[in-house]
């Protein structure tokens, strides 16, 4: 019995693509998205958090605004689901919880 003879685990289908074929692709399509897909995840999550960071630093700026035209000396900014809280005592901070439920501070240097 030989390996590509008819009836061996090697034959091929009416379509003409063969068994081993067909568990290369599967093996090849596995390998891709089983790198591919995590790589990814973790991208997106340092973006995100890198866009938390943004958006506290524009909220920093928006304090600033608020300090120089209101007088007031703290505040909230809500953007999206994130709420930045700020103060201004003694040096001008941000604090805002991450998505991933850590709690961040931003400071503005003196």
């Amino acid at each position: 019995m030989s390996i590509s003879g008819k009836g061996g685990w090697c034959f091929l289908n009416e379509r003409g693509i063969s068994w081993m074929e067909t568990v290369v692709s599967l093996f090849i399509a596995f390998s891709i998205f089983g790198t591919l897909l995590p790589a990814m995840q973790q991208m997106h999550e340092s973006l995100e958090l890198k866009q938390e960071q943004v958006d506290a630093y524009e909220t920093l700026h928006e304090a600033v605004k608020e300090m120089k035209q209101r007088g007031v000396r703290s505040g909230t900014r809500r953007v999206d689901t994130v709420v930045y809280e700020w103060k201004a005592e003694p040096v001008l901070c941000v604090s805002y919880e991450t998505y991933q439920g850590e709690r961040e501070t931003i400071c503005a240097d003196p």
